[in-house]
């Protein structure tokens, strides 16, 4: 596939790599020099973890998606709202055979692990796809999916009726997002969507401890990212959480702020529709009747 040669080889150099040292675990020399000169590459797996390594999107060098990614990442965001007959649907049209790279094979089991542990109550298929994902490690530092393999096995551990090593694995996968919240590549909406995934479970499986930690750590990353992504929702589980742990203080903060962000919400939406109704004269209208005024004064005046 062709390749911006020229943007692989500006960020090699911007990061300080030579050629041999971006190639170590990945290829030869003599390929990234060919991928950077001659602007194709014939690997798209090779392409992607040299992408990961130097904090690329393959997208960004390509000018397209490999086959996979444009419906894996639909299916993933209706994962994420619950949405799972459309997500389901959406995992159904990708053709596991013609996916080429291992990461997208790993976004699409892991997809197919947790169609499977929701829709078929599957956990001992769902617990081997999350383990063997997370043993392949094709992901980098700046991705969020080792942290969702993790909430994935919580899950299958809670709906087995083990509540106590759920909350441990819901404990790895927190420590893994916030890990994943400093890196400066991070997809913030998709992390976002992983802390509330895991306030969720955690408080399906009574850890309102580790519920209110989740939804905080997720609130002050969004105030940081100056973001209102999730964030009406993110108080109100926060507020569910410290009222479960009786400290009626912090919920009612919590209870006042998520009131106030919904209601900026509805305000804002509400001028939002008025704002076309309105007829918002030109300048030139607006000069034209202040000449008009000056005018109807001097007369007055003159009189």
């Amino acid at each position: 596939m062709k390749v911006s040669g020229a943007a692989i080889r500006n960020r090699r150099l911007k990061l300080g790599l030579s050629q041999r040292e971006l190639a170590i675990d990945i290829c030869t020399q003599a390929t990234i020099s060919t991928i950077e000169n001659s602007c194709e590459c014939k690997n798209s797996e090779t392409l992607t973890k040299i992408c990961n390594k130097i904090g690329l999107l393959p997208e960004e060098i390509t000018n397209k998606y490999i086959y996979g990614e444009r419906i894996l990442k639909i299916t993933e965001i209706h994962l994420c709202n619950d949405r799972l007959d459309l997500a389901e649907k959406n995992w159904q049209k990708i053709k596991c055979q013609r996916l080429d790279n291992s990461k997208n094979i790993d976004r699409y089991n892991l997809c197919k692990a947790i169609i499977g542990l929701i829709s078929k109550n599957d956990t001992d298929e769902a617990l081997f796809i999350f383990n063997e994902i997370i043993r392949r490690n094709n992901f980098s530092n700046n991705e969020h999916y080792i942290a969702w393999c993790f909430v994935g096995i919580g899950r299958s551990y809670m709906q087995k009726g083990y509540l106590e090593r759920a909350n441990q694995f819901y404990k790895i996968a927190l420590t893994k997002i916030n890990a994943t919240a400093l890196q400066k590549r991070m997809d913030l909406e998709r992390v976002i969507d992983i802390y509330n995934v895991i306030v969720k479970s955690a408080i399906l499986s009574h850890s309102y401890e580790l519920a209110a930690q989740a939804s905080q750590m997720a609130v002050k990353l969004l105030w940081k990212k100056q973001s209102l992504y999730r964030l009406t929702q993110l108080l109100e589980f926060n507020c569910q959480a410290n009222c479960l742990l009786k400290r009626p203080k912090r919920a009612s903060k919590m209870a006042l702020l998520a009131y106030w962000h919904r209601q900026f919400n509805d305000a804002a939406a509400n001028i939002n529709e008025q704002i076309p109704k309105v007829y918002l004269p030109t300048v030139d209208e607006l000069v034209m009747d202040i000449m008009d005024q000056i005018n109807v004064d001097e007369e007055v005046k003159n009189k």
